[in-house]
This record gives C-alpha cells, structure tokens and sequence, in this order.
C-alpha cells in the first residue's frame, strides 16, 4: 500500500514539473511558478530568482528579435577608406575644374 501511495507521489511530481518545463509562453511559465511559490514548494528566494530568469529570457528573446529582422529598403552603404579617398579626390578635381572654367 505504501508503495502504491509512494509511486503515485512521485508520478505526481514528475507531472507537476514537466508541465512547468512545457509551458507554452513565459507568462504560463510565470504563473506556475507562482502557482508552486504559494502552494509551498519552493522558496521565496527561489522563486524570485525563477522570476528573474524568465524575465531575462523575455529580454533576451526581444533582442533576438531585433536582430533578425531586415528591411528590404535602401541601407546605407558603409563606405571603405579606399572609397572615401575616391570621392574626396573626385571633389578636388571637380574644384579645379570649376576654377578654370570661371
């Protein structure tokens, strides 16, 4: 008998757990934490640290997000050294040349 009640404790558990691990949004994800915090299982400490996790991940996510988004529109081209070197050099002699054209 003991055994059964014992079993059945620890299938509990491991369900309790793998719907936390499982959860679709960090939102659920908080609100079990919560769920586990009130019902005792863990800490307060634990919990706010739990807590802080996953409101680094949110962040973490929306800068994931910035990164992978582009835009098909006219970007700014970087220019290299050789490149600027040009067009200054295309500005000089286009000085010269309005010089001697006045």
């Amino acid at each position: 008998m003991l055994k059964v009640v014992l079993n059945l404790l620890i299938l509990l558990v491991i369900i309790s757990f793998t719907n936390i691990l499982h959860a679709k949004t960090l939102d659920q994800k908080k609100e079990d934490l919560k769920k586990i915090y009130k019902a005792g299982g863990i800490s307060k400490v634990e919990y706010e640290k739990g807590k802080e996790f996953l409101e680094n991940l949110e962040n973490k996510d929306k800068k994931k997000k910035r990164k992978q988004e582009f835009s098909l529109g006219n970007k700014k081209k970087i220019k290299s050294k050789k490149d600027k070197k040009e067009e200054k050099k295309s500005e000089i002699t286009q000085k010269k040349l309005m010089n001697l054209v006045k």
